[in-house]
């Protein structure tokens, strides 16, 4: 399996789309990249998700994955109903991901 990580869950306002909270809360661990969007697209990015781990090397016999997703409401900003994500773009995201230090300024989720 490519990631199991120690997590936790808070919820701050009770409001917004958040798949996969309740495995975390009951397990205590992640299983997938955490995937921040839209309103609308909040499944969009936990397809991706799953695709991205049922073909990673290793995970062949793979029969179950909890996505983590949860909404940033851009309403105001955006047109939500529009569901302008894409699983590529979601896959493109994970596979350029790298470490070090976190880019700041307008670079995705938020303002």
């Amino acid at each position: 399996m490519g990631y199991l990580f120690p997590a936790a869950v808070s919820v701050g306002d009770g409001f917004g789309k958040a798949l996969g909270f309740t495995q975390i809360r009951e397990l205590g661990n992640l299983e997938t990249p955490v995937a921040l969007t839209n309103t609308l697209s909040v499944f969009t990015a936990a397809a991706a998700l799953v695709e991205n781990m049922l073909f990673l090397p290793g995970n062949e016999a793979v029969r179950s994955v909890n996505p983590v997703a949860g909404e940033i409401n851009d309403g105001w900003l955006n047109v939500s109903r529009g569901r302008h994500l894409k699983k590529v773009r979601v896959l493109e995201a994970i596979s350029s991901a790298s470490g070090g230090p976190v880019e700041e300024g307008n670079v995705g989720a938020g303002t």
